[in-house]
């Protein structure tokens, strides 16, 4: 793993290890909501050194200070992430890379975003050493089959922690079983990321015009383009809205999946979106993947 020029921001301040999971890099150039988090987070601690842990991405260097974090970023691909994703109880190559740079930048604090069994790797490497909590933005069933821990499994991490208070009653005596202590913290909004528009007629227009909307009422969705999401809930609620007001327009903006060349994967359920959104005769815009952060150079 290469290191850059960039200097190590000097802090006596205890250090965090910020470790995200292995499907997208920090930050979120690829998408994901954990990444966001992550990064964001990193960015605006005042009292911690964050260390922020992800895997590689052909846009970013393996290691580099941004501010006052520090990336490690670990090579998993092609045959790597597949035994990786596939063998992980014979191959946790990640979960090793991890515990090197974890030994490397000797931490105060470990924390796992949406990787209970990772968490449990780090607790037997650390137990006792680091304290460690365990952040989950989704539930158990929203994780991969190769993710989860088997039924019973106790991960007595320090601390669990949820995004919501829904997910934390549901997870407490499961992917929490064995924790210390349990705290929701709820994801974050950064006001100054979400300017209006209304008050810049300018910058209305050329963002309208960006997408070829004109000045008709405008429904906006914000999500990926999955059955969960309720998308097409929101099309058939339109044949409603247009029925009062004819031209009015609905804007999707996402992709059907994160990652590298993936965002505007062709799904059934992408291919049935087209279809109703054929039927719609223009009043609806889909403007793919937006990413959160942008990377130059960046294609998708």
């Amino acid at each position: 793993m290469a290191l850059t020029e960039n200097r190590k921001p000097k802090t006596e301040n205890p250090t965090v290890a910020l470790i995200g999971p292995e499907l997208y890099p920090i930050p979120p150039i690829r998408g994901g909501a954990a990444e966001l988090f992550i990064d964001k987070v990193a960015a605006r601690l005042t009292r911690w050194r964050p260390v922020v842990t992800g895997i590689s991405d052909p846009e970013l260097p393996g290691h580099e200070f941004r501010g006052q974090a520090e990336y490690f970023r670990v090579p998993l691909s092609g045959w790597r992430k597949w035994l990786y994703c596939r063998y992980r109880d014979y191959f946790p190559l990640y979960d090793r890379q991890v515990a090197r740079i974890i030994n490397r930048v000797r931490p105060d604090l470990i924390h796992v975003h949406n990787r209970p069994l990772l968490a449990l790797f780090l607790l037997r490497r650390f137990s006792g050493r680091i304290p460690i909590i365990l952040h989950m933005h989704n539930l158990f069933e929203s994780l991969g089959k190769r993710e989860r821990p088997l039924p019973g499994t106790k991960i007595s991490v320090t601390g669990f922690a949820a995004c919501s208070r829904f997910v934390l009653d549901r997870e407490r005596d499961r992917l929490g079983l064995g924790a210390g202590l349990f705290r929701v913290i709820y994801n974050g909004v950064e006001p100054e990321a979400f300017p209006s528009l209304w008050d810049d007629e300018a910058l209305k227009i050329a963002v309208r015009r960006e997408h070829q909307i004109t000045a008709a009422p405008t429904v906006l969705f914000a999500g990926k383009l999955r059955p969960a999401k309720g998308v097409h809930l929101l099309l058939a609620a339109m044949d409603r809205v247009w029925q009062t007001l004819s031209q009015a327009v609905l804007v999707l903006v996402g992709g059907t999946e994160y990652g590298r060349n993936r965002t505007m994967r062709e799904t059934p359920f992408l291919t049935e979106l087209h279809r109703q959104i054929a039927l719609a005769r223009g009043r609806v815009v889909l403007t793919g993947f937006i990413p959160p952060t942008p990377c130059p150079g960046l294609i998708f």
